[in-house]
């Protein structure tokens, strides 16, 4: 299913990158994706949408910031996702893109999220600010 829902986003020049539990297990990780999970630049995402045929709409939960689009192909869960602010902080897609690693996968170059990427967006910010303006550092992770 990666190949041919990849295959689609390259025929019309959406720039994406592989996330998730898929990206993990093209990297190596014995975890069996249940879903995939794709990234979209910002600027393609209506046309990602719409060329998988799936509504795109702004998604704010769980202290993420979101263009998502949800839906299934072939039976198999797609979540694709663009302009993400992860935890407060500024849409960080130039380093997602620019850090992702190339897996081959037979014929194809699969773009995958770099561990590095994924742990940076999951982390809390260094420090946070208290009622009074001082900054106070955030719990250790």
């Amino acid at each position: 299913m990666l190949i041919a829902v990849v295959a689609r986003l390259d025929r019309v020049g959406v720039r994406w990158i592989v996330t998730g539990s898929a990206a993990r297990a093209l990297l190596g990780s014995e975890e069996r994706p249940k879903d995939l999970d794709i990234e979209v630049a910002g600027v393609d995402a209506d046309r990602a949408a719409a060329t998988l045929g799936l509504a795109l709409a702004r998604d704010t939960s769980n202290g993420w910031v979101s263009d998502r689009a949800l839906g299934q192909i072939a039976g198999v869960a797609i979540d694709v996702s663009a302009s993400v602010t992860a935890r407060g902080r500024p849409p960080d897609e130039a380093e997602a893109f620019s850090s992702a690693i190339s897996v081959c996968l037979g014929s194809m170059t699969v773009r995958v999220m770099s561990p590095e990427a994924a742990l940076t967006r999951r982390r809390e910010p260094a420090a946070a600010a208290s009622a009074d303006g001082r900054e106070t550092p955030s719990p250790a992770f």
